[in-house]
């Protein structure tokens, strides 16, 4: 069983005017994913590979696969233009949210197989550039050159806000920014089911050796944005720019309430979170006379990683490995120019 999302926004907000005396533009741009992805067993008995006691392997290494994948993205550009020979105004606002529910589940149920039983739910940011800019197998070999790297270029959202207003007196530039990933990802066995791999029904003894129980969650999001203002005149010149990129994910794997697992091989729970944040903010204001420029913008990342065993009980021929891991990283640069001829804030 599988389920795949792979939604995606191109977005383009654009604001331009031009003036012999004032001119004001601006762009404003708000877009959301917000998906539920579920791939679910519930309230049922499955058996793969074995006769209809449990108890003999009438085909080899069957497997039962539960396997949930989100990989959405946004790619949105915010540009607000003005020019004006007394003054000129532009303000540009952009603001993306991706909000997605991936699940993969084995509720109230009894699933039995002669091979491996896979639950799993992930969200993956694919690589931001568009499909039809770059044939896949070319994509792939982009995505694996740069894996692990700092200039990873898979993000669920990139963002580039540009915000330009010049005059010959007063130029005034706002550009304000905020991106928001915040998934649940849950890869689960549950509700008093019963999870057998490799292992006979009525005696637990093990069929197959090499089948294996694994429960995975894993998130893979990002954010990528830019942010730009600039503000030039020849007396007063003042250009704000603001910014916030959050990542908030959970991601768990578990197995609960009453549950019986038992494996022939291996069982394992892996939780994940890799989560990144890519950003760029530069404001600059130039006059003959006064500039003035503010910058003020905050990256964070607060994720919640879980693999649990609660209240069941969990028979691994195998190794039995549970981990939680939570490697998420930010890389970001902020700069601010402001030159006069007088006087100059920043």
């Amino acid at each position: 069983l599988s389920a795949i999302d792979s939604s995606v926004i191109d977005a383009l907000a654009f604001g331009g005017a031009g003036a012999g005396e004032w001119a004001g533009g601006g762009a404003i741009s708000a877009n959301v994913i917000a998906n539920f992805l579920t791939t679910s067993i519930t309230d049922s008995t499955v058996s793969a590979g074995l006769n209809a006691d449990g108890t003999a392997v009438t085909s080899a290494d069957a497997t039962v696969s539960l396997d949930s994948k989100s990989s959405t993205i946004i790619r949105s550009l915010g540009l607000g233009v003005s020019g004006g020979g007394k003054g000129a105004v532009s303000v540009s606002a952009l603001g993306n949210a991706v909000a997605n529910t991936v699940t993969a589940e084995i509720d109230n149920s009894t699933v039995r197989a002669s091979g491996d039983i896979t639950v799993a739910a992930k969200d993956i940011a694919p690589l931001i550039i568009p499909s039809w800019m770059l044939p896949s197998e070319q994509a792939t070999a982009v995505d694996e050159a740069l894996d692990g790297s700092p200039i990873e270029l898979d993000a669920n959202i990139l963002a580039v806000n540009v915000s330009v207003a010049g005059s010959g007196q007063t130029a005034v530039g706002v550009a304000v920014m905020g991106n928001v990933v915040a998934n649940t990802v849950e890869a689960s066995i549950g509700e008093n089911s019963t999870v057998l791999a490799g292992v006979n029904a009525d005696t637990g003894a093990v069929l197959d050796a090499d089948s294996d129980v694994f429960v995975t969650g894993v998130t893979d999001s990002g954010i990528i944005a830019f942010s730009v203002g600039v503000a030039a005149s020849g007396q007063t010149a003042v250009q704000a720019s603001g910014f916030g990129n959050v990542i908030t994910n959970r991601t768990s794997a578990l197995i609960e309430d009453a549950t019986n697992v038992s494996s022939g091989g291996v069982t394992s729970l892996d939780a994940s979170d890799q989560s990144q944040i890519r950003s760029l903010a530069l404001s600059v204001a130039g006059s003959g006379s006064t500039a003035v420029g503010v910058l003020v913008g905050a990256n964070v990342i607060v994720n919640d990683v879980n693999a649990v065993i609660s209240g069941s009980t969990v028979t691994s021929h195998g190794a039995l490995d549970v981990s939680a891991e939570n490697d998420s990283d930010i890389l970001a640069f902020t700069g601010g120019v402001a030159a006069s001829g007088s006087t100059a804030v920043m």
